[in-house]
């Protein structure tokens, strides 16, 4: 159950990730989103079951989010000189 929880997580979070980005802005997403996920890790330290379940969703959610708005912000950091030779991909999998 609390596997589950971060998955279906990730999967909101991927789903409506691209709209959170185009909203808020990448930045900004970035920002809260990063508050959520503290947000959710504190919930996950509870002893509470369903505490822990939605701490897990929260942080999994949050999770899916950052894979949306992270490749946005390398493209806008990353040059393009440097994105053709792979920094941009790599990048993306270490963050």
């Amino acid at each position: 159950m609390l596997s589950t929880a971060s998955i279906f997580g990730i999967s909101a979070g991927s789903l409506f990730g691209g709209d959170y980005v185009q909203s808020l802005g990448p930045k900004k997403t970035l920002i809260v989103f990063n508050v959520l996920g503290f947000i959710g890790s504190i919930m996950s330290l509870q002893l509470s079951f369903k505490l822990m379940c939605l701490g897990r969703f929260f942080f999994g959610l949050t999770s899916g989010v950052l894979l949306c708005a992270t490749s946005r912000i390398l493209e806008d950091t990353i040059p393009v000189r440097l994105l053709d030779k792979g920094f941009g991909t790599s990048t993306n999998i270490l963050m």
